[in-house]
């Protein structure tokens, strides 16, 4: 199975629950590519749409590494292997945390257009993404999710390696994934025939473009 793009990956996503019955569906998007997929999802399903931003916890001397996660509600959650490897004093970590927290808040106000919260008690909430190699920031903001008591949680993404999987299924409901790839040499890009990086603005442009059909409807 390749996908053409993250377009095509979400409307194969989407095959995966449309018909299901849901109490109050709610799809939430992981910026910035699993906005895209997502999108897919929230307009098969015609359900609410909303994002949930998850912020690495860069290494300040290997920026392109993480030693964690946090989201704009606080949860946090550490790899402890690599903390246990890095020397980074109790302040450097709680100074780039808060960094993130804040740059995890700023982004979700970017995306809604206001300061408004996720209600979540009692829902069927499906977190999407556009493929999982590392289920760290799944983790992260599966348990951000479950402290608002939802119905059902449900990680939704097109391709997911086994060994994420596996690290992220306690926290969940339920993983629905196209593809589970138990590939020692896993990447998303492979199944992927185009997976161009994209910025936040473009990601915001089919999340409105879902999110505001959604709100006209409810008027």
């Amino acid at each position: 199975m390749i996908f053409e793009n993250r377009v095509h990956a979400g409307n194969r996503l989407s095959d995966e629950f449309y018909g299901r019955k849901l109490e109050r569906p709610i799809v939430l998007g992981i910026p910035c590519g699993g906005v895209v997929v997502a999108s897919r999802v929230a307009a098969r399903l015609a359900c609410e749409f909303d994002v949930i931003v998850p912020r690495m916890l860069p290494i300040p001397f290997n920026p392109g590494a993480a030693f964690g996660v946090v989201t704009s509600d606080g949860t946090t959650v550490l790899n402890d292997e690599i903390l246990w490897e890095i020397t980074l004093k109790k302040e450097q970590i709680e100074e780039i945390t808060q960094e993130q927290l804040n740059e995890a808040k700023r982004l979700e106000r970017f995306y809604r257009g206001s300061t408004r919260k996720l209600h979540l008690e009692g829902r069927d909430v499906m977190l999407v993404d556009d493929g999982t190699a590392d289920a760290l920031a799944l983790v992260a903001a599966s348990r951000s999710i479950r402290t608002q008591l939802p119905a059902h949680l449900c990680i939704g993404t097109p391709v997911i390696s086994a060994s994420a999987a596996q690290k992220v299924q306690p926290e969940v409901d339920e993983i629905v994934a196209v593809i589970t790839s138990r590939s020692w040499r896993f990447s998303p890009e492979s199944y992927y025939k185009e997976l161009r990086e994209i910025d936040h603005k473009t990601a915001k442009l089919f999340f409105l473009e879902v999110a505001k059909k959604k709100t006209k409807k409810k008027r």
